[in-house]
C-alpha cells in the first residue's frame, strides 16, 4: 500500500483491518540505547488531528525488553478512515493522523512519545 499523505509517514494502515504493531522503547544512558524499563507501567496509543483523537490501550508485552504492543480490532480502526472537517469534502482516498504513545510510570511520571504520522487507507466501497 503506498501512502498519499505526503510529509514523513511512517507507519500505514488500513481502515477496518486489525491494527497490530510492537514498538520498542529504548532511552540513551550517556554511551548506548538500553531498553526502557516499562515494569508497572502502561501504554496508550494516541491518534489526534485538529477536529477528533482516539485513544487505544496497548499491551506491555516484555517490560524488560522495553516492547510494547497494539492489538486494535478490526471494528475499532473503522472509525480512522472517517475523515471530518475540510477533509470530509474531498473525500480522499487516505486519512493522516499525528501517532503518539503515552507511557505512565509506576511511579507518576508520563512520557508521550511522537512517532509521527499514521496514514490510513481507506476502505473501498462499492
Amino acid at each position: 500500500m503506498a501512502c498519499k499523505c505526503g510529509g514523513d509517514a511512517r507507519l500505514e494502515a488500513v481502515q477496518g483491518d486489525t491494527f497490530q504493531r510492537t514498538f520498542t522503547l529504548s532511552t540513551w544512558d550517556g554511551a548506548e540505547y538500553v531498553p526502557t524499563d516499562l515494569t508497572d507501567a502502561t501504554a496508550k496509543l494516541l491518534l489526534g488531528r485538529d477536529d477528533m483523537m482516539h485513544e487505544h490501550n496497548l499491551v506491555i508485552t516484555d517490560a524488560s525488553a522495553g516492547e510494547i504492543t497494539a492489538n486494535i480490532p478490526a471494528g475499532e480502526t473503522e472509525a480512522w478512515g472517517i475523515p471530518t472537517g475540510p477533509a470530509g469534502v474531498t473525500r480522499t482516498n487516505t486519512v493522516e493522523w499525528r501517532l503518539q504513545i503515552r507511557v505512565e510510570f509506576s511511579d507518576g511520571v508520563v512520557q508521550t512519545i511522537v512517532l509521527g504520522t499514521l496514514c490510513v487507507a481507506r476502505e473501498a466501497t462499492a
